[in-house]
């Protein structure tokens, strides 16, 4: 199965990344753009700070992980979905504020097949 994966290095975070809330933040936004179907997923909120979370999907997965003390967020986003708009990785470095994101987009299941894509902030579709 073809699809995305989105690895994302979110530094220079200006949000609260010790907030729960952005586990049901993202929640919503995955689904009521429409972005996943959710099956269920867990979270852990460590002491005395950060946050990771995982969201298993029908499509495949999506997780995040905190350094509040660091400013950092790691976020992972794999997807079959055929018709995936990279752009929408553009709500999440706003909402986490990331003032120096580094997004690798890679294609998954094209074999022998690899290409790189160019993106601008904010991100568009090509």
């Amino acid at each position: 199965m073809k699809g995305t994966h989105i690895i994302a290095d979110l530094y220079e975070c200006e949000a609260d990344l010790d907030n729960p809330n952005i586990v049901e933040i993202i929640y919503k936004y995955l689904v009521e753009e429409d972005l996943a179907n959710i099956l269920r997923y867990e979270y852990h909120k460590f002491e005395p700070q950060g946050l990771s979370a995982i969201y298993f999907l029908a499509e495949s997965h999506f997780s995040f992980h905190t350094w509040p003390e660091k400013k950092y967020v790691s976020l992972d986003y794999y997807t079959c979905k055929q018709d995936f708009d990279v752009s929408q990785i553009n709500k999440y470095i706003e909402l986490f504020q990331s003032k120096n994101p580094i997004i690798v987009f890679t294609p998954r299941g094209t074999l022998n097949k690899f290409s790189f894509k160019k993106y601008q902030l904010p991100f568009t579709k090509i």
